[in-house]
């Protein structure tokens, strides 16, 4: 089994977590999503793409609105009717909050002590900067198995450098993303998919109200505030809708009416963390993007080790994709029939 210890980060230098994919051990870990308002969303992206993965649907907590919003019906009725639609009933449906700050601190509270991925409700595909058969990197999609394996090597990560949470590139370019690079430095927990090992200190961290509608970023900067450092994997994003609707994009009548939001929230944030993040005001930048920029903290890269599936010998030849019918058959085709003396243990000619 592949083993990740405290000199490995310390140098580092890791095995790849695609090494973890043939490995039958797995960490005890649930998957938790909070969600509002899209519940046949959920349903036909992030759900469907952990089944996909083979991610058991028992692991999975789904937290909904628990209460009446603005005389509208609790959505439990519909989150029920959509998953018995698409065969999802072993997924554990859980009261949450009415906003997305209380619905992250009562998913905090089932937690303690356990580890879990936190994941938005409109994931429809994992992306990863990999090497081609040409030796040229690439976005593509993670290949059916490796999820598992990400979870399984984030963990380890965890305890071997005593982090206490994992996440994913923010960015979707392949120009701005770097295979096989782990990065310690302060930046963005990616509420798409970031893994946290849960402590009974996590409760304790006070956000302001209207946090929740920046809590990627104030997220990041109250566990760096309190000493809790991360890694995030830069060849790899989620893939997903930016403000789809439903979510917190329900709650405002206009796009310019978040933005200034989201512009109070920054600017309260960076007064309070003005050693962590600042607010940025750019005639540039689009309505949809938050203005706000990291300051440079953290330890230097950690890289990935090329991945052999077979844990040892020269790489698979289709180590990065499924082979198909065609492709096994020509790899397990015997030569009786063929016309061609079988290979003989002789000595070879010189």
């Amino acid at each position: 089994m592949p083993n990740i210890g405290h000199s490995n980060i310390q140098k580092g230098g890791v095995p790849h977590f695609a090494d973890w994919r043939a490995e039958t051990f797995a960490p005890e870990y649930r998957v938790v999503i909070p969600t509002y308002k899209r519940a046949e969303k959920l349903c036909s992206t992030t759900l469907s793409l952990l089944r996909k993965h083979g991610i058991p649907l028992h692991r999975i907590r789904i937290y909904v609105n628990p209460e009446n919003r603005g005389g509208e019906a609790p959505e439990w009725a519909e989150y029920l009717d959509m998953f018995r639609r698409h065969d999802l009933l072993e997924v554990h449906l859980r009261p949450g909050g009415t906003c997305l700050l209380q619905q992250m601190h009562r998913i905090l509270e089932d937690a303690v002590g356990q580890y879990v991925i936190v994941m938005s409700d409109t994931v429809s595909d994992i992306t990863w900067k990999a090497e081609n058969s040409k030796g040229a990197n690439t976005v593509q999609s993670l290949p059916i198995g490796f999820l598992p394996a990400l979870f399984a090597h984030g963990h380890e990560m965890m305890k071997a450098g005593q982090f206490r949470a994992w996440s994913l590139s923010a960015s979707h370019d392949g120009r701005f993303m770097k295979s096989n690079n782990i990065t310690q430095r302060l930046g963005l927990l990616d509420g798409n998919m970031t893994g946290l090992l849960v402590e009974a200190d996590m409760l304790s961290i006070k956000m302001h109200p209207e946090d929740g509608l920046i809590y990627d970023v104030a997220w990041a900067c109250h566990l760096w505030h309190d000493g809790h450092r991360f890694f995030r994997y830069l060849g790899m994003c989620c893939k997903h809708p930016y403000r789809g609707k439903g979510g917190q994009e329900a709650l405002f009548g206009c796009i310019e009416e978040r933005r200034r939001s989201e512009d109070r929230c920054i600017q309260r944030l960076a007064n309070r963390f003005p050693e962590l993040v600042s607010w940025v005001s750019r005639g540039t930048y689009s309505l949809k993007r938050m203005q706000y920029q990291f300051r440079k903290h953290g330890g230097d890269p950690i890289l990935m080790e090329k991945y052999l599936l077979s844990g040892r010998g020269r790489r698979p030849k289709h180590a990065n994709h499924s082979m198909s019918a065609k492709e096994r058959q020509r790899r397990c085709r015997t030569t009786v029939g063929s016309g061609k003396a079988p290979a003989t243990s002789g000595k070879r000619k010189r």
